[in-house]
Formats: C-alpha cells, sequence, structure tokens
C-alpha cells in the first residue's frame, strides 16, 4: 500500500564498537537476525556488520585469528 518505510523500518540493532572481536560480536550475531551496527565513540554509525560478513571473515581467517581480531578489519568492508 501506501505505507511509508519509516513506518516500518527498524530503529534498534544490537551495537559494537570498531574495536569489538570478532569473538565479541558472535553472540550479537547468533542471538539476532538483524546487523549489528557498528558505533563510534559519539555512538554515529560507522558501519554495520551482517552475518554473512562475519562468517566470510571467520572463513578467511580462522576461528582462533577472528576471535582476537577486531570486527572491523575483518569484516571485508562491510563492517
Amino acid at each position: 500500500g501506501n505505507q511509508e518505510i519509516g513506518e516500518v523500518a527498524s530503529r534498534e540493532f544490537p551495537t559494537a564498537s570498531p574495536t569489538d572481536t570478532l569473538e565479541q560480536c558472535l553472540p550479537l550475531i547468533a542471538e539476532d537476525d538483524r546487523p549489528v551496527a557498528v558505533l563510534d565513540e559519539r555512538q554515529r554509525l560507522v558501519g554495520m556488520v551482517t552475518r554473512p560478513a562475519l562468517l566470510r571473515s571467520i572463513q578467511s581467517n580462522g576461528v582462533k585469528n577472528g576471535g582476537n581480531s577486531n570486527a572491523a578489519k575483518n569484516s571485508g568492508g562491510e563492517y
């Protein structure tokens, strides 16, 4: 119909910092189908981590290395 996108858009997302590790993001991705919003120190959106991006990073870097890496560095440009 004529419903506006703003009426159905999600406004709350799980959040992470650009310095959080992939290991820290795993529970956020696992318990929710929504992407994780990456917020800077001023709470501004700097990117999103999607489940496929996180899985690609873990696959490329391995679970041991992925757990110790920054999410921002390893998500393939898709935070």
